[in-house]
């Protein structure tokens, strides 16, 4: 489902009609640069992740580059000493 203002900027660029963009219930559509990870055998978009987890989506993309899968890909990252972390 799209946001207000994703729909708004859709619509300026003749994208969307103007029923779209008052509409709810705009179907998501996957794109093109839409990474999804499969964890567990649960499948989600790398942002839904980010959202859930807490965990930076650059964290998780780079964690994932480098061969974790798994539980692994959300571990907690912890601040440098001296930054408040132990």
């Amino acid at each position: 489902m799209s946001t207000l203002r994703t729909r708004y900027i859709r619509y300026k660029k003749g994208i969307y009609t103007v029923s779209d963009l008052i509409s709810k219930d705009k179907i998501y559509k996957p794109q093109k640069n839409n990474t999804f990870i499969e964890v567990e055998g649960i499948t989600k978009r790398l942002c839904d992740w980010e959202r859930e987890t807490g965990i930076g989506r650059k964290t998780i993309m780079n964690r994932y580059k480098r061969g974790v899968r798994g539980k692994e890909l959300f571990k907690p990252t912890y601040t440098k000493k001296g930054d408040g972390g132990n």
